[in-house]
């Protein structure tokens, strides 16, 4: 049985099968799902790194540089997990759950709670800008009292669609791989 979620930006899976197969036929059904688990998570990787905004700055995007994935063997099959990781090696001022404010929207574009974005010390906001707009170049600095934020990105929902959709043809063809198996 596969069971998977999303949760916070990640996308986990586990798979548990081999309880139900015979013992003559587990080892051949153990190399199918730990190939399959690995297409899923090699799939899913690169939906992220498809689809995961890369921001204007020089480096790429930080939420880029933050995906991630494993597979593991557990007691009666495959676990994974791949997503982006909520961001540690920060710069003062940076929140961790950068990546869900992406796909989410911040400041007057957050679903949730719209507010504007005020300065966290004092009364001025400054940060430096990463590409041209009608009233700023590259490199510019900008100081402001407030900002409205930024609209959401929703990546998260491109890339459950695609994934989920992959994880259903996958799951038939692995289905029929067993059965042919147990048949022999």
């Amino acid at each position: 049985m596969l069971e998977y979620e999303w949760s916070y930006g990640k996308f986990k899976a586990e798979v548990e099968i081999l309880l139900n197969i015979p013992g003559k036929f587990k080892a051949e059904v153990e190399i199918l799902l730990k190939e399959f688990m690995d297409d899923i998570a090699d799939f899913t990787e690169e939906q992220f790194r498809d689809n995961v905004p890369i921001g204007a700055s020089p480096e790429g995007g930080r939420t880029q540089e933050h995906i991630s994935g494993n597979v593991e063997k557990t007691k009666y099959g495959f676990a994974l997990s791949v997503g982006v990781e909520p961001i540690s090696t920060l710069k003062p001022g940076e929140d961790p759950q950068y990546p869900i404010y992406v796909h989410g929207g911040t400041g007057h574009f957050n679903p949730f709670e719209p507010h504007d974005i005020l300065p966290a010390n004092g009364n001025i906001m400054q940060y430096i800008t990463y590409s041209s707009g009608p009233f700023f170049g590259p490199g510019d600095v900008i100081k402001t009292r407030f900002t409205k934020g930024q609209e959401a990105q929703p990546y998260l929902d491109r890339i459950s669609r695609e994934v989920n959709a992959y994880i259903r043809v996958k799951k038939r063809e692995l289905s029929a791989k067993i059965v042919n198996i147990i048949k022999r």
